[in-house]
C-alpha cells in the first residue's frame, strides 16, 4: 500500500471516528433543565469530556491534512524533477543544437548537401537560418525559403558565401514602397552577414536614364556588416545607370573596381558617386567608365591623380562634383580639367558649393595667382 493510500485511510478512519462520537453524544441533547442539581454535574461532566473529545478529533483531522498537503508538495517536486524540460529551441546552446541539427531535417543524411528546409517545422527553419554557424552557403534566391549547405562537423569552420537575388529579395534594399519580406528571413540575413566571406548579388534595374536618382543602394547596407568580406561579385540584368558607392566604407579593401567592371559589361554607366576613402583605386575604376557623365567623388590624393588618372579621358563628363577638397589641392583639379581633351564640364560643385562659368573662371584665376604666388605649381 502506497503512501498516499495510507495518508487517506487514515483520513476516513478520524472522519467516521469524529461523526459517530458527535451522532452518540450530541444528536439528542439532554434535558439539563429538567435533571437534579446532582444529575446536572455529570452532564455537565460529560458534556465537557465530549468537547475535548471532538477538539482532538478536529486536530487530528488537521494533522492528516497538513501530511496530505505536504505528500503533495512532495509529490508534484518528484514529477518536476523526473519530467523532461522543455525549453524553446532558441535557447539551446549551439554545441548541442549542431549536433541534432542533422537529424531534425527530413532528407539525405550527408550534412555537405544542400537542403531544402520548407519541409522544416517553422521552429526549426527559424533557428536553422539564424544560426550561420550550422552553413557555409546560404541561397536566398528561393522566395519561400532559404537553400543552405549544411556545416560539416568534421570539417574546418568556412567562412559563408552568400548568394542572392535582390528581384526577389527586395525588401532588403528598398524599405519604402514595396512589400515585406518574411521577417525570419530578414533576420537569418543580419545574422550571417557577419561572417559572410563571399557575397554573389544579382540585380535588375530599372530601365531609366535619369543620372540624378540613386538607385543602387545594396553596398551600402553590407558594408558595415560584412567584416570578413574578401570576394564581392555583382550581376546586371537590366538598365541601371546610376552607381552610388557614397555609403560603401570599406572599399579599398574589396577590389571594388573588379565589381565596376563587371557592372560596365552590360551597360554604360551614366553617374557614379564614388566613396570617401576610394582614392586608392580611383584609376582603376575610372578606366572602367568611359561613359559618364556626372561624376561626383571625394577629395584627390595628389600623387595618384598626377600619376596618370584616367578622368582625362571622360570626354562625356559634364557634372563633376569634389567633396572634402582642402584649398591646397585646388591645383590638381586645374590640371585635371586642363588636360582635358574635350573640357565639357558645364556644373562645376566644391565642397557643396556650385560655380556657374563666370564664378570659375574667377575662381581659377584666384587659385592660378595664389599657386603662382606660392610657387606650389612651378614645383609640380
Amino acid at each position: 500500500m502506497t503512501d498516499v493510500e495510507n495518508a487517506w485511510d487514515r483520513y476516513q478512519g478520524a472522519k467516521t471516528a469524529l461523526l459517530t462520537s458527535l451522532s452518540s453524544e450530541f444528536n439528542t441533547p439532554p434535558p439539563i433543565l429538567s435533571l437534579a442539581p446532582s444529575e446536572r454535574l455529570f452532564y455537565r461532566e460529560n458534556a465537557h469530556r465530549s468537547v475535548q473529545n471532538m477538539s482532538a478529533f478536529c486536530q487530528r483531522i488537521q494533522t492528516t491534512i497538513d501530511e496530505l498537503h505536504h505528500f503533495k508538495q512532495a509529490m508534484t517536486h518528484y514529477i518536476r524533477q523526473a519530467t523532461l524540460s522543455l525549453v524553446p529551441i532558441s535557447a539551446i546552446p549551439f554545441e548541442i543544437l549542431r549536433s541534432i541539427f542533422a537529424y531534425a531535417v527530413d532528407g539525405p543524411g550527408d550534412a555537405n548537401s544542400i537542403l531544402q528546409l520548407s519541409h522544416v517545422s517553422r521552429t526549426w527553419r527559424t533557428v536553422a537560418l539564424e544560426t550561420s554557424e550550422l552553413f557555409t552557403h546560404a541561397d536566398w534566391n528561393h522566395w519561400n525559403v532559404a537553400l543552405v549547405h549544411l556545416w560539416n562537423e568534421k570539417a574546418k569552420h568556412h567562412p559563408l558565401s552568400i548568394t542572392i537575388d535582390a528581384t526577389t529579395f527586395r525588401a532588403l534594399f528598398y524599405t519604402k514602397g514595396h512589400a515585406q519580406i518574411e521577417t525570419e528571413k530578414k533576420r537569418a540575413f543580419h545574422a550571417a552577414l557577419p561572417r559572410c566571406a563571399s557575397l554573389s548579388l544579382t540585380i535588375e534595374g530599372p530601365k531609366t536614364s535619369d543620372i540624378q536618382t540613386p538607385i543602387f543602394h545594396p553596398i551600402p547596407m553590407f558594408a558595415p556588416r560584412c567584416t570578413r568580406l574578401q570576394d564581392l561579385s555583382i550581376t546586371y540584368t537590366g538598365g541601371l545607370l546610376s552607381l552610388d558607392l557614397s555609403g560603401f566604407t570599406t572599399v579599398k579593401h574589396l577590389h571594388l573596381h573588379r565589381v565596376i567592371e563587371a557592372f560596365t559589361r552590360e551597360m554604360e554607366i551614366e553617374s557614379f558617386v564614388c566613396a570617401t576613402d576610394a582614392t586608392g583605386f580611383f584609376y582603376d575604376t575610372l578606366r572602367f567608365l568611359p561613359h559618364l557623365r556626372s561624376l561626383s567623388i571625394c577629395q584627390l590624393v595628389v600623387d595618384v591623380v598626377l600619376a596618370g588618372t584616367s578622368i582625362v579621358h571622360l570626354d562625356a563628363l559634364e557634372r563633376l562634383e569634389i567633396r572634402q577638397l582642402p584649398q591646397a589641392r585646388a591645383t590638381v583639379l586645374l590640371l585635371l580639367l586642363a588636360q582635358m581633351k574635350t573640357p565639357n564640364v558645364e556644373h562645376l560643385t566644391l565642397n557643396g558649393l556650385s560655380l556657374s562659368k563666370v564664378e570659375e573662371s574667377r575662381f581659377w584665376r584666384q587659385v592660378v595667382s595664389t599657386t603662382l604666388s606660392s610657387g606650389s605649381l612651378s614645383k609640380r
